[in-house]
């Protein structure tokens, strides 16, 4: 099976559990298990964890989504994104550093009169940088062991 396809239908599987169990704000735990079953279980080398910066305009609300706090993978340099959360928002975009996320953030502000504490975002984003550098380098950062484990069981039920 093509790895693409393998990790989509993983992430899938891990979006399902997320849904069943309205599983919020558990990007680390999401991030250290698919890190861990692509890297450790299935020996791609060439994964890694990325903070990054999520904007998203609510259609709904007409609101604007700002996340300074967000893990996802990179493997072969592509994006995935374990988080049943995140990828409920439409029209999102991540952002790899601050400057990029800033540009869009003033127009998109002022647009959505949207404004948040940018001292606070930055440190929000250095926080999860640290994570991510601390998960790549094989430390194990599970916010919620029993979430860990559950989602781990459901998700091999299946493979």
């Amino acid at each position: 099976m093509n790895k693409e396809i393998w990790i989509a239908n993983i992430i899938l599987l891990m979006r399902k559990y997320q849904k069943e169990n309205n599983i919020k704000r558990h990007c680390i735990t999401n991030a250290q298990y698919l890190y861990d079953t692509i890297y450790l279980g299935c020996g791609y080398k060439n994964v890694r964890t990325k903070a990054v910066f999520v904007l998203s305009i609510i259609e709904e609300t007409k609101t604007l989504y700002v996340n300074s706090g967000h893990l996802v993978l990179e493997v072969d340099g592509v994006i995935f994104d374990p988080s049943y959360e995140i990828f409920l928002l439409k029209n999102k975009k991540y952002y790899n550093n601050f400057k990029d996320f800033y540009n869009d953030y003033t127009i998109l502000s002022e647009k959505h009169k949207k404004k948040c504490d940018l001292k606070e975002q930055i440190y929000n984003h250095t926080h999860f940088i640290k994570i991510s550098e601390h998960i790549n380098s094989g430390k194990c950062l599970i916010s919620n062991k029993e979430y860990y484990n559950k989602q781990a069981d459901y998700v091999e039920k299946f493979i």
